[in-house]
């Protein structure tokens, strides 16, 4: 899949991503917790944040959403591709303050990914039942 070019109307990259994943859908609620924009400045940064997804009943998730992203013309226009981490984005550089946020999973992808997080920060990933729900 391609990226998305856009004009970001004087929004930072950061707040830009941020308004794309605050948003309602039908029975649920998405809020981004804590986001950072990881990279230099410019092309081949990547946004990482942790959504909270909260449904009518009141039980929720949260998730790790990934935006490659590359601002052009001084923040005028952004590139970006949205994804979150059960589609297994090979960007993994994920800050731990963000990764500290996410609920247990039991999506294989998203555990894969969220070890390759903790090995590109050489740390020791949580084990096993942290990152899988317990039924």
């Amino acid at each position: 899949m391609g990226f998305i070019c856009t004009k970001t109307w004087g929004e930072t990259a950061k707040e830009f991503c941020d308004e794309k994943w605050d948003f309602e859908n039908g029975d649920r609620k998405f809020q981004v917790i804590k986001s950072e924009v990881v990279g230099r400045s410019g092309i081949n940064q990547t946004y990482y944040g942790a959504v909270k997804c909260t449904w009518e009943d009141g039980s929720f998730e949260v998730f790790a959403a990934i935006m490659p992203i590359q601002v052009y013309d001084e923040g005028a226009e952004i590139c970006y591709k949205s994804m979150n981490e059960s589609y297994g984005p090979t960007q993994a550089e994920c800050p731990k303050s963000i990764l500290d946020l996410l609920t247990p999973t039991n999506n294989t992808t998203s555990t894969d990914w969220r070890r390759r997080c903790y090995k590109a920060l050489n740390l020791q990933a949580p084990n096993s039942n942290q990152f899988s729900l317990a039924f």
